[in-house]
């Protein structure tokens, strides 16, 4: 496994999946140093009950030890940070992320859940196309609830 981020809630990896020879990303989270473990949760909720093209592909879970591992779809082009501090986009490649991110909130917002996101990181696949990641601190609001309070 190789190491390519590190976030507050955990490290993520790359590896081979053996049954598959896909190559996917596994966030390492302790949850013992974990102090609001239903984010985790969350995440992992958002993640599972939203396909869409734009939104990164959740496969699996374990608890190992006393670590979650999440297995996802691999995005092989890196942070949207990454690529705009290390590359120069031009503007129909600024416009394409800008369209495929956009297509992806629309998604979340219309799909039964009303999604507010305060910490959606956008993953480059490729120049041309990006995709939501990171949906630890997310939250369902409906019509009775149209607020979120937060700290």
């Amino acid at each position: 496994m190789e190491k390519i981020g590190q976030g507050a809630s955990g490290t993520v990896y790359t590896a081979i999946e053996t049954s598959t020879g896909m190559e996917v990303a596994i966030k390492q989270m302790n949850l013992s140093q974990q102090p609001k473990k239903e984010l985790i949760i969350n995440e992992i909720l958002v993640m599972r009950e939203n396909k869409h093209p734009n939104v990164v592909n959740y496969l699996d879970s374990y608890l190992v030890g006393e670590e979650l591992w999440v297995v996802m779809e691999y995005l092989a082009g890196g942070s949207l940070t990454d690529v705009v501090t290390e590359t120069c986009m031009d503007e129909g490649q600024i416009a394409a992320v800008c369209r495929e991110v956009l297509q992806a909130l629309e998604f979340l917002h219309y799909n039964d859940s009303y999604l507010v996101g305060e910490e959606l990181w956008v993953v480059m696949e490729y120049l041309a196309g990006g995709s939501l990641t990171d949906f630890g601190f997310c939250a369902q609001i409906s019509p009775e609830q149209n607020k979120r309070t937060t700290m």
